[in-house]
């Protein structure tokens, strides 16, 4: 349960790192698939809360006056061009976590954001896995 909420956490924008529990979680329980499953779970639940935050911000209004219209179609039009590229690099460390706020604020497709964003948690934490196994 732990590893479930600390994969949450360390995928939204607080400050939270889920791989040193994963790494901690698979050296001492005897089942790594479950700690694997879960923790890919957990971390995609977190990916989908920030990309629905992004969602959410567009509806905000005084988050809209921050932003004039024209800036947010720049954005949307970028995101329509290289949104496959940045959904890419939404597994690295510290940029990861904005990169699916701002995912959401162009209102990408879900099913290609979760579909995308599910497989590179599953392979980071299975190649956390590779390394902490052999």
């Amino acid at each position: 349960m732990l590893l479930f909420f600390s994969a949450f956490a360390g995928a939204t924008l607080l400050p939270l790192s889920s791989e040193v529990a994963f790494g901690a979680t698979i050296l001492t329980h005897p089942n790594s698939t479950a700690c694997l499953v879960v923790a890919t779970i957990g971390n995609t639940l977190g990916i989908t809360f920030n990309f629905l935050l992004g969602r959410g911000l567009l509806k905000w209004q005084r988050f809209q006056r921050l932003l004039d219209r024209p800036k947010l179609n720049s954005a949307k039009s970028l995101s329509d061009r290289f949104g496959p590229y940045v959904i890419y690099l939404s597994w690295l460390p510290i940029i990861g976590d904005p990169i699916t706020v701002y995912l959401g604020t162009t209102k990408m497709s879900f099913p290609h954001f979760a579909l995308i964003g599910f497989t590179l948690r599953f392979l980071r934490y299975y190649l956390i896995y590779l390394l902490l196994k052999t």
